[in-house]
């Protein structure tokens, strides 16, 4: 009898679960321009990428509808997500890390982490709920807060979470 074992997903198939999150999030197509774009890569490297990752089972892709997460993608990218929330969180709660800087390492970090690994993070971390952004690190509950680019002029709000933790955004922010 053979066993089918469901192959592991790459770091670089990773990166790219995580892209089509963001662009979905903003309301935007998975499109092999759009992902060039946030992933700074060229066209063709994305053409070949969505290749594998639809033969591996973790999107669906069409022209119309750019790439599309299966369950399967969905349930990687979010495993991922929080892996690199809680790799902030240890940067900035334990080491004291500026936050501005924890997203780039933790960019390194969020592959090596495990179940194992997550295991022990959590308590050591006191169970956070969020990452130093506000972003949730387990069941997303973002949907009753208001984007700050919807808001009116003189209208007024507290920040609770920063959706683009480019270094830019961030530096700025601090």
């Amino acid at each position: 009898m053979v066993e089918h074992r469901t192959p592991a997903v790459t770091a670089p198939a990773e990166e790219y679960l995580e892209a089509v999150c963001r662009i979905t999030e903003r309301g935007g197509l998975a499109t092999p321009t759009e992902l060039a774009r946030e992933l700074d890569v060229s066209p063709p490297s994305v053409v070949g990428m969505l290749r594998r990752m639809t033969n591996q089972g973790l999107i669906t892709y069409a022209r119309r509808t750019g790439a599309v997460l299966t369950d399967r993608g969905r349930d990687a990218a979010d495993t991922l997500r929080r892996r690199h929330r809680l790799a902030e969180r240890l940067l900035t709660d334990l080491l004291g890390m500026p936050w501005e800087r924890a997203h780039d390492v933790a960019c390194r970090f969020e592959h090596v982490i495990d179940a194992e690994v997550e295991d022990y993070l959590m308590p050591a971390l006191n169970h956070p709920t969020t990452c130093p952004h506000g972003n949730p690190i387990g069941e997303d509950d973002r949907a009753h807060l208001q984007s700050l680019s919807d808001m009116v002029v003189g209208q007024s709000g507290e920040l609770r979470c920063v959706v683009d933790e480019s270094g830019d955004g961030l530096d700025y922010l601090k």
